[in-house]
């Protein structure tokens, strides 16, 4: 394993923990977590000098 694989579950730690997640039960990520706050504390964490993949993302309904 990579030395960032616990990285988005430690994101999602923080996010419950400052109260970004206020969800309960068994969802998938895209129903609860927002990737605008899930992307600004990765840049906030990970290494200026370890590649980061930045990716626009746009709002809309979700389809199943």
């Amino acid at each position: 394993m990579g030395p960032a694989t616990g990285l988005p579950a430690a994101l999602v730690a923080l996010m419950i923990a400052r109260k970004n997640i206020e969800a309960k039960g068994v969802l998938p990520p895209e129903a609860c977590v927002s990737p605008e706050i899930f992307l600004e504390l990765a840049r906030d964490r990970v290494p200026s000098d370890s590649m980061l993949i930045q990716e626009k993302v746009k709002r809309g309904p979700l389809f199943y």
